[in-house]
């Protein structure tokens, strides 16, 4: 999912991640316009500076975050109740030294993704600390 997001990250340009140090990855490559890109990045970053934006909690004064929120049912059967997964993208809007791609599952009656938003802060707070 984290190379999915990459392009709203990185002006529309597909990024592979690089997982051990010597490896060679693919050349990065634009898939989407930057205007688009930042359109959807400017949106994303709402969704943590406004107050009621659904990851608003990941705010880190002076820093500028934007982030994705969402949940996933998934059910044996139509009509059934299923375990629902909540989901967090999260990633530095100026300076994209990083994205952050979450899941945990069986978040109902937890918080749905407002969990997920919980638990990862202290890690996205880890990145900004000197």
């Amino acid at each position: 999912r984290g190379l999915a997001y990459s392009p709203i990250a990185n002006g529309g340009k597909l990024i592979y991640p690089k997982l051990i140090n010597n490896q060679k990855t693919p050349i990065s490559k634009r898939i989407i316009e930057k205007n688009t890109a930042n359109t959807i990045k400017q949106a994303l970053h709402e969704v943590v500076s406004r107050p009621d934006g659904t990851a608003h909690s990941l705010q880190i004064k002076g820093q500028s975050i934007a982030a994705k929120t969402g949940t996933a049912e998934l059910k044996k059967k139509k009509g059934t109740d299923g375990i629902e997964n909540g989901f967090l993208f999260a990633f530095d809007d100026k300076h994209s030294n990083y994205v952050v791609v979450s899941m945990i599952e069986n978040v109902k009656g937890r918080g749905g993704s407002s969990y997920v938003v919980q638990k990862m802060k202290p890690v996205i707070e880890s990145f900004y600390q000197k």
